[in-house]
């Protein structure tokens, strides 16, 4: 349904990307290997935030089509690609910016990246969908645990606010938006934003 919320939420994290993306891509920057795993990363965030601007904004995708119904289900499965795939890239470049052996580099970014295609593959039963996100959550954990080690090690300690803000978008948001009856689409727009800002931040020490 048509939600005026929602659309803000997703309007303002278009606002914010672009703005991260416009200071990756100053010219002295974005050559820079790092930089262009990033921006890809928020290019992705990008375009879910233009597909969620029509998803909460037009009313025909809340229609009983059956291209309203394949609309609403690729941004849910979108929604779900941008909470694991732009770390998976995001952390890919900062290993490559400690010089990181790239046999480890390719391995976490496939760890990262293969879980997207679960719900593809297999039919939607409670069992295998909580095995699914704990698989998942086991990659995400080993991600954020490569940044924060790499960042803390070399002195970048911006790492801390990026690591933080992300465990809350992953692994909090959803518990809070139940105690505190907050729309989850919403608020977890919002928490984008701020690892978009932590993130760039970060990239600006390596």
């Amino acid at each position: 349904m048509v939600s005026a919320s929602s659309v803000v939420a997703h309007l303002v994290k278009l606002l914010v990307t672009a703005m991260c993306m416009g200071h990756l891509a100053e010219p002295y920057r974005v050559k820079a290997l790092p930089i262009t795993w990033s921006l890809r990363a928020f290019r992705i965030l990008f375009m879910h935030s233009i597909l969620g601007i029509f998803r909460f904004g037009v009313p025909f995708t809340s229609s009983s089509t059956p291209t309203a119904r394949c609309f609403r289900s690729f941004y849910d499965w979108f929604s779900s690609v941008i909470e694991i795939v732009p770390l998976a890239l995001l952390t890919s470049g900062i290993l490559s910016a400690y010089q990181i052996d790239e046999k480890i580099r390719t391995l976490l970014l496939f760890l990262g990246t293969i879980p997207v295609f679960f719900p593809l593959a297999i039919k939607q039963k409670e069992s295998q969908i909580r095995k699914l996100r704990f698989l998942t959550n086991i990659t995400i954990v080993l991600q954020i645990l490569a940044i924060m080690i790499l960042g803390l090690k070399n002195g970048n300690y911006n790492v801390i606010s990026l690591v933080a803000s992300y465990t809350f978008e992953r692994f909090f948001v959803e518990e809070f938006c139940y105690r505190y009856s907050i729309p989850y689409t919403d608020l977890m727009q919002y928490c984008i934003c701020f690892v978009e800002v932590f993130t760039v931040s970060t990239l600006k020490e390596l």
